[in-house]
């Protein structure tokens, strides 16, 4: 019974890690503690927001975001 409960945990968690289509980046930016940051792409000569994150006041940030 353990050894089945074991198998559909790891075949769900599996799944999940495949559909989920969202990246993130993540780090620390003491110097810019309790800022909004973006994270911006560019089709020509124009930008557009790809995700924005707020730094926490220790400067950690997770930036999370979808391929299209």
């Amino acid at each position: 019974m353990k050894k089945r409960f074991q198998n559909t945990l790891l075949i769900c968690f599996v799944l999940l890690s495949y559909s989920s289509n969202a990246q993130s980046i993540s780090g620390n930016l003491k110097l810019l503690a309790n800022q909004i940051i973006k994270l911006e792409g560019f089709d020509g000569l124009k930008t557009y927001t790809i995700a924005t994150a707020a730094i926490d006041e220790k400067g950690n940030f997770i930036l999370s975001y979808n391929n299209s």
